[in-house]
């Protein structure tokens, strides 16, 4: 690897939305029984695809795929004749280019392929990424990819991955275990008998981390630029970027829609699963689960400066459309008979546009609307999909209260089987056993008014403890006003809804943008401790009470070779100045070594407090990284001498530290 001096590539983006379809992770540890890896070698490649009736199959036929799963191909190879196969040309292959930091721990651009592109419908039967960096140079690496496709017969999308294998040929990875934390749950939930989804981490306009409608940015004469992401030059200059991107480069729009009809394709799927009959109560539950728990994410932004934004913001996604199944129209709210589900927050201050709030995702809200209508076969009425959602309705989003009803009831069933008929479809099952998990430490959540649900703004733990204690007593007031919580009937609930979004669109511009901002914080915070597919985020701090003050960012360039199988390690320094009261820390390292799975990094502050900021696996052979790391945990003042420790863990292998930078409440350059 060539000595590459330590560019300014380009830092996280504060950016004001990112959509992006979340990778698997690239651990190819063959100790790791993960995905089909135990296999390979033992069953015949072709035999694997048995049953399989996807794109990547029927093209993978065609291939010379030896025993090893072995084959020689790359980006261009599955785009291409995926294209021929599906009857759309080649013509008809759009790329989609994001920024985001999901994959290498530091933000670079991805190529999201699709063909057929002209039709979603048929385009959202294929996907293909390249997800990863060339080791060698700044370009994307066409032959780590990441592709699924849909299996109209099991009517399931399938997942594939490839590793380099030599010189010549690729390793094809079926079905890899790791995608699940991606594509199906996040990382705290148990998942068994779900379909997977496409996922897409935003779904409106304005393009924060992707090529948006090029139209918008026509000034800028660049059709890699967004809103607030470019591509770099020595990228979007790059032969497999331009050969893979280049002119076939698509407006985000179009993607949004071609993911949106994957949505369609899982949820209608889903719904088909639950006419299926089961002795047992957990695929019942699997399918309840994106109820109650959050299964993909997506973001709300401002429009710009317009100040308008995603009403699912403020208030949480499938109310309008709980609402809308009692009776499509004749609601009195603004918010609710917008059809550009969209509200407005005062004209913009002083205090920057909104960006990058979580927001419950489409695929949930869509497989919720399922089980809604039509009316004659519906799963659930609106009273009881609202009694959900009014439940910390303040909290649209990752509300522990909401999860917790449903990972309670798990826990009893485990325990002590529910009560349920036998025979029954999950339809019917999810039914009866909607009322045993509708309850809080035991106390079943009803309002003795069968017209009215239980409503809860704010659900902290004591209100949740006094609720517990007024459902016993049946006393639960029938106004909200002063109260924690109370029954109301539809109409009720509305009417406070709309008075909060009102009083929000009236406030003072600062003051809501500043409560949305920490809000936002928090809900990231949430997320990127429970989520595999949190994408490149803002800067934002996980403390209750993040404390001002100052910001640093410098560089030490100066190279160093890192002892060989060494415990000390190598050090370098960068001394910070200024008033620096740490909220976050962020570093860029950039090193050569022909065995990077040998390497330990370490940062030191100035008061002695040591954190581990990346250590490799040790299967991995990569020779060298340039990458950003954030590093947990560090407080107190900042101001004073950082060390960066590189420890060789391993002998034979030998490489040097080529440099490094240090952000300190912002990004390393």
């Amino acid at each position: 690897m060539s000595h590459i001096p330590l560019p300014t590539l380009f830092s996280f983006l504060f950016a004001f939305t990112i959509a992006a379809l979340p990778s698997c992770s690239s651990d190819t540890d063959d100790g790791n029984c993960s995905g089909d890896k135990c296999d390979q070698g033992v069953v015949d490649f072709a035999d694997r695809l048995e049953g399989r009736e996807d794109p990547i199959a029927d093209f993978l036929r065609t291939l010379d795929v030896d025993s090893q799963s072995r084959v020689a191909a790359d980006f261009g190879t599955f785009a291409a004749g995926i294209a021929e196969m599906q009857g759309c040309g080649e013509a008809s292959w759009k790329s989609f280019v994001v920024s985001d930091a999901i994959v290498a721990g530091a933000a670079f651009p991805r190529v999201v392929s699709t063909v057929c592109s002209d039709n979603p419908r048929k385009a959202s039967e294929f996907f293909i990424a390249a997800s990863f960096k060339d080791p060698n140079e700044e370009d994307i690496d066409p032959r780590r990819l990441e592709m699924f496709a849909w299996d109209a017969k099991a009517r399931m999308y399938r997942f594939y991955a490839s590793e380099v294998a030599d010189a010549e040929r690729i390793e094809i990875e079926i079905d890899p275990a790791r995608c699940r934390e991606c594509h199906l749950t996040p990382t705290t939930l148990p998942s068994d008998t779900m379909r997977m989804t496409p996922i897409m981490n935003e779904l409106t306009q304005p393009w924060s981390h992707w090529n948006s409608e090029v139209p918008i940015f026509s000034d800028s004469g660049n059709p890699f630029r967004s809103h607030d992401f470019e591509v770099p030059f020595e990228v979007r200059s790059a032969d497999d970027f331009l050969r893979y991107a280049g002119d076939r480069v698509g407006a985000a729009a179009d993607l949004e829609a071609i993911i949106r009809e994957g949505h369609d394709r899982v949820t209608l799927s889903r719904s088909r699963d639950k006419r299926q009959r089961n002795d047992d109560w957990r695929p019942a539950m699997d399918l309840m689960r994106p109820l109650f728990c959050e299964e993909q994410l997506n973001y709300a932004t401002e429009d710009f400066g317009t100040g308008l934004i995603r009403v699912t913001a403020l208030i949480p996604g499938g109310i309008r459309e709980a609402f809308r199944a009692e009776r499509p129209d004749n609601w009195p709210w603004d918010w609710l008979n917008n059809d550009g589900e969209k509200v407005r927050l005062p004209a913009v201050g002083s205090v920057a546009p909104l960006g990058m709030l979580p927001v419950r995702g489409n695929a949930d809200i869509s497989f919720e609307g399922r089980l809604l209508v039509p009316t004659s076969s519906a799963v659930f009425t609106p009273r009881q999909i609202l009694q959900i959602r009014a439940l910390d309705w303040k909290q649209p989003v990752l509300s522990d209260v909401r999860c917790g009803i449903w990972k309670d009831a798990v826990n009893r069933f485990e325990s002590e089987a529910p009560t349920m008929t036998a025979g029954l479809r999950d339809n019917e099952t999810m039914r009866e056993l909607y009322p045993q998990v509708m309850q809080l430490g035991g106390v079943a959540i009803e309002s003795t008014n069968s017209n009215q649900f239980i409503v809860v703004p704010d659900a902290s733990e004591a209100v949740v403890a006094s609720l517990q204690q007024a459902l016993l007593g049946g006393n639960i007031p029938n106004s909200c006003e002063g109260q924690d919580y109370c029954s109301l009937t539809m109409d009720q609930f509305g009417d406070l809804l709309n008075d909060y979004v009102s009083g929000i669109g009236a406030g003072d511009s600062d003051t809501i943008r500043n409560q949305l901002r920490a809000e936002r914080d928090s809900r990231l915070c949430v997320l990127s401790q429970s989520f595999q597919a949190a994408p490149g985020l803002p800067s934002f701090s996980c403390d209750d009470e993040p404390a001002p003050g100052g910001s640093f960012s410098g560089s030490n360039t100066s190279t160093a070779v890192i002892p060989d199988n060494d415990a000390e390690g190598v050090t370098s320094r960068i001394d910070a100045t200024g008033e620096l009261t740490v909220q976050t820390v962020e570093v860029r390292v950039q090193v050569e070594h022909t065995w990077r799975g040998d390497l330990r990094i370490d940062l030191t502050s100035p008061s002695g407090e040591k954190k581990e900021v990346h250590a490799f696996e040790p299967s991995d052979p990569d020779d060298g990284f340039d990458q950003k790391f954030s590093v947990p945990l560090f407080s107190g003042d900042g101001n004073g001498a950082w060390t960066l420790t590189v420890v060789d863990r391993a002998g034979q292998d030998t490489g040097s530290l080529l440099g490094w930078s240090l952000g300190i409440n912002t990004d390393a350059p």
